[in-house]
């Protein structure tokens, strides 16, 4: 017999209703943490996946004021900066020379609707809004071979939907759904955009636009352990009835989704026209190693949204038995488990094209090694 309590035990089996979540908060955290092992381990197994991607935080000027933020500047502030077009697209050069598969736009909330200075700056570039900026930039991605993913804040219906063809996933977090956060002397007080309603209106909008979504919530900031369960069972309920946070919808939207069958047409039509190769040796890593990660960002639609759920997800565009064996994610698996090196090095690039090279009949030798620095000290063998 289990010394567990029943409702621990009856939550390491199978989903628990909501007056189950908030009697497990009142539970030790060791034992919680126990019967989350478990049911983890049993449900997902013990393979740890993921995807590599370049952070691009575009700006940090951002009109909300939450107390507890340090990444948030207003302009003139140290440290205070917005991206230009070519920082990004040297930027997203530099990653897929690094082996990234994701690019993700990270930014304040429409600090147009705050400064002045900014506005005239996006005008300078050819953009009357944030948004604007955004889907540029995200094509800008997929002609690089990547896949974009956009957390912006607030954004509405409309944005949404002028987002959504270039775009994987967009998101938002949750951070908390308790209006006590938002009184006065509270960490939201300033923060009009962190009003609950709000978030969880963008959220639901979201579902109902079919666009997979991230979210979450933030520990830390003044909130209770009641609140906590708050925002977690209405994360659930958002997703129960939309199918669309933390990974691909596929119970109420036969096939892949309209995004990721957006984007991927858009990626396949602008990596195409991408060179082979070049013979100038400065630029080998930035020419060849494109090739392999070409065939590696398509094969990663299927399961970019389910990595947070710790599984690769194969809409029904794709033949199962085919193509599940090529994702990115079952190479890194094998990879991993049999040579235990680092993601970002080159051995494990060329381990990783060395099993390609087997099911595709790609050339290993198309990954270059990086220049070296001409004023770096020598390395000992």
């Amino acid at each position: 017999m289990s010394s567990r309590p029943p409702i621990l035990e009856h939550a390491s089996r199978e989903p628990v209703s909501d007056e189950g979540a908030y009697r497990l908060s009142g539970l030790a955290t060791g034992a919680l943490c126990e019967a989350a092992r478990t049911r983890r381990d049993r449900v997902w197994g013990k393979t740890l996946t993921f995807s590599p991607k370049v952070f691009l935080p575009i700006t940090n000027l951002c009109r909300n004021q939450c107390d507890y933020c340090s990444f948030r500047r207003s302009p003139g502030d140290p440290g205070e900066w917005t991206m230009s077009p070519g920082e990004i697209r040297a930027w997203l050069q530099r990653a897929r020379v690094q082996g990234c598969i994701e690019a993700l736009f990270c930014l304040g909330d429409t600090p147009e609707t705050g400064f002045r200075d900014y506005r005239t700056l996006l005008r300078s570039w050819g953009h009357e809004r944030t948004v604007d900026y955004l889907r540029w930039a995200a094509e800008e991605a997929l002609a690089a071979g990547l896949l974009p993913h956009t957390n912006a804040g607030i954004l509405s219906r409309a944005d949404m939907i002028a987002l959504r063809p270039v775009n994987v996933s967009l998101g938002l977090m949750l951070e908390n759904v308790s209006d006590r956060l938002c009184e006065k002397g509270m960490p939201h007080h300033r923060a009009p955009d962190k009003r609950p309603a709000k978030r969880m209106q963008m959220t639901r909008e979201a579902g109902e636009l079919r666009i997979p979504f991230t979210s979450g919530l933030l520990i830390g900031i003044g909130e209770t352990v009641e609140e906590r369960v708050d925002t977690i069972l209405t994360i659930r309920r958002l997703h129960r009835e939309y199918g669309h946070i933390g990974s691909p919808p596929r119970s109420r939207w036969p096939g892949s989704s309209s995004t990721t069958t957006s984007v991927s047409r858009r990626l396949r039509t602008s990596t195409r026209r991408r060179p082979r190769r070049s013979s100038n040796p400065a630029s080998t890593t930035s020419a060849a190693f494109p090739r392999s990660a070409r065939t590696t960002s398509i094969r990663s639609i299927p399961g970019r949204i389910s990595i947070a759920f710790g599984r690769p997800v194969t809409p029904k565009a794709f033949d199962s038995k085919r193509d599940s064996r090529y994702t990115p994610l079952t190479s890194m698996r094998r990879v991993l488990s049999t040579r235990r090196c680092a993601p970002e090095s080159t051995s494990f690039r060329r381990s990783l094209l060395r099993h390609d090279d087997r099911t595709r009949n790609l050339s290993t030798r198309s990954i270059a090694r990086r220049p070296r620095d001409p004023g770096a000290k020598p390395r000992r063998r």
